[in-house]
């Protein structure tokens, strides 16, 4: 359980003592309880901000893991499940799979990235002021690299899913394999 809460804070708040974190969030945790009992201030309005950027900073580190992590976890799957098998689809199959592949995918792609890529942008700004900190410099290469993937997908997936999508299935072009090969 202290592993978990280590790895949880650190990740999270990007804090490297378990128990600091975990009291300092019970503490803030309190003093927002507190306030709303209470009906008075217990801290001054710039703690209350910077509660606010704190709350901000764990919902948008979370939304970066998760989607990330929800991209990766397909690709690692087509990797793992269907490359092996997709050289040995006939030409039509291949092109059927693979045109239905991309509608589903086309649609759902765009929206992990692209809200990967906001999340990471809205962490580095709410992190500026801790530029070099551990917990900065991550979150810029995993927002770079995510710029990177999509940069890469549109000068690269993009005009050859828009060239499968133009052939037809039941008279699939004969050099499928070499077009759509490694």
């Amino acid at each position: 359980a202290l592993d978990s809460a280590y790895c949880s804070c650190s990740l999270l708040f990007g804090v490297r003592r378990p128990v600091g974190a975990l009291a300092h969030l019970k503490n803030n945790l309190r003093n927002l309880r507190n306030l709303r009992i209470a009906g008075t201030p217990k801290f001054s309005s710039s703690a209350r901000i910077l509660y606010s950027d704190f709350q901000m900073l764990t919902i948008s580190r979370f939304i970066q893991i998760l989607l990330t992590g929800l991209y990766t976890g397909l690709l690692v799957a087509d990797r793992i499940g269907v490359t092996p098998i997709r050289p040995q689809l006939p030409p039509s199959s291949f092109v059927l799979y693979q045109q239905q592949l991309h509608l589903t995918f086309g649609k759902l792609m765009p929206v992990l990235l692209l809200g990967s890529l906001v999340a990471g942008i809205v962490s580095l700004i709410l992190l500026r002021k801790s530029y070099r900190s551990v917990a900065f410099i991550l979150t810029g290469v995993a927002t770079v690299s995510t710029l990177a993937v999509i940069i890469l997908t549109r000068l690269i997936n993009v005009p050859i899913n828009e060239t499968l999508m133009t052939w037809q299935v039941a008279a699939p072009p004969e050099n499928v394999a070499r077009v759509t090969g490694p």
